[in-house]
């Protein structure tokens, strides 16, 4: 397992009043690419000023080490950027490329059931020309709960899709 560090990008992110830092890494690890991001901060808003603040031991307030000013959070310190860091998340996720697996392009499917179980298997490609496996797997005692998996064939990557009702 080789493991190498490609790139490290930091951008500010601005987030209920304050500002904190996104440091964005990119890494290889064995032959997968890996993108992670942490945060750090919170810091001043000001612009110009942009000090790191130090953050009062109850966690609700901080005052910027730079400038002084004095913010006082809606909640504690933690909460607010475990809240940024799904804020940041979401931005991210946005940029995501929507793929529905339920229209593959020159799908083959197969099917089976006996007086229990069912299962449903469809292969195809992606519009972006990945292969793919989608796998149904129901239960017939428990009404129409479906276990569904996905599968990349190119990367050998099997993963649960959902669990749901059809």
């Amino acid at each position: 397992m080789k493991k190498n560090l490609i790139n490290q990008k930091t951008k500010r992110f601005p987030y209920e009043g304050l500002n904190w830092i996104v440091i964005l890494t990119e890494g290889k690890y064995d032959q997968t690419v890996l993108k992670i991001f942490r945060l750090s901060g919170p810091y001043c808003r000001d612009v110009e000023c942009h000090g790191e603040l130090e953050i009062s031991p109850e966690g609700s307030k901080g005052i910027c080490s730079l400038c002084k000013r004095e913010y006082i959070f809606k909640m504690n310190v933690d909460q607010l950027r475990t809240l940024t860091h799904k804020a940041f998340q979401a931005v991210l996720d946005k940029k995501l490329e929507f793929v529905p697996i339920d229209s593959l392009i020159q799908p083959l499917t197969s099917e089976d059931s006996d007086e229990h179980h069912w299962v449903r298997a469809k292969f195809g490609f992606t519009s972006d020309g990945r292969k793919i496996v989608n796998v149904l797997i129901g239960d017939k005692s428990i009404g129409d709960k479906v276990h569904a998996f996905i599968a990349g064939v190119t990367h050998s990557q099997i993963r649960p899709y959902c669990c749901h009702n059809v």
